[in-house]
């Protein structure tokens, strides 16, 4: 009655959690094929190193909580999810081992329940690029990229950077490095940024900025200097 239910309530048109109804269903095919397994061997399983262990239908019902949801999501946090739920370590190597097998096998067979309901509903989506469907993939970053690569340092210069943007119009930003000995990659600074750092610098305005502050420093100094005489003659 859970997975029928279930199945409607994910297909409803509301907003209800998929999550913990993927875990309860889990749980009960792991605890069913738990007491399987302990009904058949008598509660004791004998390894291949000759030793008995105890069967606990509780472990196989984590277990298959963890795999069911991780086959139906396709993911593996939920291995971290059940971890923190338990906040039992034993179950770690069983439980990784159960969700990256349900993981693979859904995988193959089909999507998983998010791509699934974006498909049955229409939605838009960016689909999956297979590798042998684009010649992309077969491309290296050396075959596309430019060398030798020019890049902003601290100890660049004004012109050096006005240089640089002159050089190569068509690039929109440029690697920034500690210092150009090491090349340490620090960020990268758009073309765009720079311009206006060099508009703000150096610029029509920064010119005639530096023009006024120059003319009205001059003109103080002149008053300065003319007052000088005019003081003396009328202390005599």
């Amino acid at each position: 009655l859970q997975f029928f239910l279930s199945i409607v309530a994910t297909t409803l048109p509301i907003p209800a959690g998929n999550f913990y109804p993927l875990l309860v269903l889990g749980a009960a095919f792991g605890r069913c094929i738990g007491e399987l397994v302990y009904f058949q061997s008598g509660g004791q399983l004998l390894t291949w190193h000759g030793q008995v262990h105890d069967v606990y239908p509780g472990v196989y019902a984590v277990v298959g909580a963890a795999a069911f949801a991780g086959a139906v999501t396709q993911t593996v946090s939920v291995a971290v999810i059940v971890f923190e739920m338990t906040s039992q370590l034993l179950f770690l190597l069983p439980v990784m081992i159960g969700v990256l097998t349900s993981n693979a096998v859904s995988s193959y067979l089909a999507p998983s329940i998010y791509d699934s309901i974006i498909r049955l509903r229409h939605l838009p989506y960016l689909p999956d690029i297979k590798r042998a469907e684009s010649v992309f993939h077969s491309l290296t970053v050396c075959r596309v990229m430019t060398t030798p690569v020019e890049v902003v340092h601290g100890a660049s210069s004004y012109l050096a950077v006005q240089h640089l943007l002159a050089a190569l119009p068509r690039v929109s930003a440029f690697p920034v490095v500690d210092k150009p000995e090491i090349m340490n990659l620090i960020g990268s600074v758009s073309r765009h940024t720079l311009r206006g750092l060099l508009e703000e610098r150096i610029g029509s305005s920064a010119r005639r900025a530096e023009a006024s502050r120059r003319f009205h420093a001059t003109m103080a100094y002149s008053d300065v200097a003319f007052d000088a005489p005019e003081r003396s003659l009328s202390k005599k």
